[in-house]
């Protein structure tokens, strides 16, 4: 609504002439001004609060007041005048510089402590050294076309290498996808497979694969769909372990402040080696094996572990409270800092992780374990007491 407009309503508010649509939607319009400013000038509003208070006192002037009537037209008009005084007093109260400066700075700061959940961001580390940001997919397309002679097409969240000829250069010739904490991608191999790359996680991997096998070096964490290739098997190298597949899928967690490494078979078959002492474990779906102090395999419900992939953090299966907040470090691009250095809570739940760390917050102190967020300049801390 224009100036003229939203005046007009008011009087005919204030004069018992507005209909109830009307009233509501005049309501409904100055109950906004929290949010933004009303088109008209305090003078004028200025003006329309002392008519809407001479209205009111000449209703109220009378020796005896009439009986109150839920249905008197006398009396839903009183009171709608009187909300409008009430709103009126009201923007002349919000819009004065000082509370208007105010307002501001408390929308800034709302603004600034809300942490988003991871998005869809990475980079790719070529060969030669160079680095290109993959958020704008048209501009990171041509610049890598300008830099590698290879098939390779990007899209939002997702970059996909098709078949490049198997000469020494492109085999030689690793990239590494690089996707940051608060971040999330999706890549295509040279052969198809097929992996979903979680947060604070990276891929190292050549433009066309070996004759007698397909390697690529993985950190963090990653869900593979791997292309059959009985000629062929698939390697990943990680910190603590190599996973040997011909076609498959699982999820591989191996990240640097982890105690271990974990490799969750969802189908198909999976030899694992123990890199410290060269010791192989078979694999069968339902199965994981961890290496770290110990190797051993076990039998779990693949699906807790894989639905990060499908958007969630699943801790059904009660987990450290520290081990938690390590995921939720990597998502949400945060540093957790517990105040009790010696903390052994455990939690389970299951929660989507498109959610704001403050919703999150909010839910962890429903549950009893009290938290804050805390501003800095560079990054923000979830404080856990």
């Amino acid at each position: 609504m224009d100036p003229k407009q939203i005046e007009a309503l008011i009087r005919k508010c204030l004069h018992g002439e507005a209909t109830d649509e009307e009233q509501q939607l005049l309501n409904s319009y100055l109950e906004q001004v929290s949010r933004n400013k009303l088109p008209i000038s305090e003078d004028r509003l200025s003006d329309m609060k002392h008519e809407s208070w001479t209205q009111l006192q000449q209703q109220f002037s009378e020796k005896e007041l009439p009986q109150y009537n839920k249905g008197s037209k006398r009396w839903l008009w009183i009171a709608a005048a009187t909300v409008v005084f009430v709103l009126i007093t009201g923007l002349l109260f919000l819009q004065t510089p000082e509370v208007e400066k105010q307002l501001l700075s408390a929308k800034k700061e709302s603004a600034d402590t809300v942490v988003y959940p991871a998005a869809d961001k990475a980079y790719l580390m070529l060969a030669n050294g160079g680095t290109i940001d993959l958020e704008t997919p048209e501009n990171a397309q041509k610049e890598i076309s300008q830099q590698l002679e290879a098939n390779i097409n990007i899209a939002h969240g997702m970059i996909s290498f098709g078949n490049t000829a198997k000469n020494n250069e492109a085999v030689e010739s690793y990239q590494t996808l690089i996707v940051p904490a608060g971040a999330t991608y999706k890549l295509t191999l040279p052969d198809g497979t097929r992996v979903c790359m979680n947060a604070a996680s990276s891929i190292k991997f050549p433009l066309a694969f070996e004759k007698n096998r397909r390697l690529v070096e993985m950190d963090g964490e990653a869900y593979f769909e791997v292309t059959k290739d009985k000629d062929r098997p698939f390697i990943i190298k990680s910190r603590r372990q190599e996973v040997k597949v011909l076609g498959t899928s699982f999820n591989l967690t191996d990240f640097a402040d982890d105690k271990s490494s974990k490799t969750t078979l969802v189908e198909g078959s999976v030899e694992i080696t123990n890199l410290k002492n060269n010791q192989k474990l078979h694999m069968k779906p339902g199965e994981q094996t961890i290496v770290g102090d110990q190797f051993r395999k076990l039998k779990v419900d693949p699906s807790t572990y894989i639905a990060w992939k499908n958007g969630y953090f699943d801790f059904t299966e009660s987990k450290s409270l520290v081990d938690i907040m390590k995921q939720i470090e990597r998502w949400y691009a945060v540093k957790v800092i517990f105040i009790n250095p010696n903390e052994n809570r455990v939690w389970s739940g299951k929660i989507k992780r498109n959610m704001t760390l403050n919703e999150l917050v909010g839910q962890l102190n429903f549950a009893g374990i009290k938290c804050k967020i805390e501003n800095r300049t560079t990054i923000k801390n979830l404080i856990i007491q």
